[in-house]
């Protein structure tokens, strides 16, 4: 019998541009991207410019995309490629850009203290941005930043903090 073979080649997958970037939430320090994927890929490099700061990318197999690392009261831009091929070798165009300003850090008003005991206090404050955490920092009276005997992350709605393990018959500010 005889045989006849052909070369056959296939066309490589086309790498497609991720559509419908969009910003799901803006902070002081960063931003929360996403986008839809328009092919089957699985990998994408995300694009992070300021006119000051420079360009800086990021590699992900996520989206939605957390950018963090950011300066406070700074206009960004951000865009989206698709990275495709074995080895992520080929890349899609970029996609549209989104602009945004991250949030400047408002200082808290209206600092009070409430349930006080002989070694705790409740801490609280109004927010004046739409910041979701705050170091509280405590010390003796007029101590200065970095000089601290005590410091706490708050992330809490409403806007308190319990202070625990005060010495009792101690000032603090």
């Amino acid at each position: 019998s005889d045989w006849t073979y052909d070369t056959i080649i296939t066309a490589p997958v086309p790498c497609f541009t991720p559509q419908a970037l969009r910003l799901i939430s803006v902070y002081y320090d960063g931003a929360e991207v996403d986008w839809t994927p328009v092919g089957v890929e699985s990998q994408w490099e995300v694009s992070v410019f300021n006119n000051r700061i420079g360009a800086f990318n990021f590699q992900t197999a996520a989206h939605p995309f957390t950018i963090d690392g950011l300066e406070a009261g700074e206009r960004y831009g951000v865009a989206v490629r698709a990275l495709c091929g074995e080895g992520i070798e080929e890349a899609s165009s970029w996609s549209d850009t989104v602009d945004f300003i991250t949030t400047e850090c408002q200082a808290v008003s209206n600092v009070a203290c409430g349930t006080v005991t002989e070694t705790e206090v409740m801490v609280s404050w109004t927010v004046n941005g739409g910041e979701s955490a705050w170091i509280v920092e405590y010390g003796m009276p007029v101590f200065g930043q970095g000089e601290e005997i005590g410091s706490q992350v708050a992330h809490s709605n409403p806007f308190a903090l319990s202070l625990a393990g005060l010495e009792p018959n101690t000032d603090y500010e």
